[in-house]
């Protein structure tokens, strides 16, 4: 298994997301009502981000995982 720097987790958050650490991202404890992040960019490094938020929550024990598709509405054209 390949190790990820906290560093790489930490710009990988800031690339996809509004927040500034993975930590942020994965703290259950700061996630009201369910929430969960929405990475549906096509990008490799987006892709590899949902698929550790899954991980890590899935080893927690937490149904929540990364959102990977898009509101039809929202969906970009082109």
């Amino acid at each position: 298994m390949v190790e990820i720097s906290t560093e790489v987790l930490d710009t990988l958050t800031r690339a996809a997301t509004a927040l500034d650490t993975f930590e942020e991202l994965i703290d259950s404890a700061n996630q009201k009502h369910g929430w969960f992040p929405t990475l549906d960019l096509p990008a490799p490094e987006v892709r590899l981000l949902a698929d550790l938020y899954d991980k890590v929550k899935a080893g927690r024990g937490d149904p929540r995982r990364a959102w990977r598709g898009a509101h039809p509405d929202l969906r970009r054209s082109g």
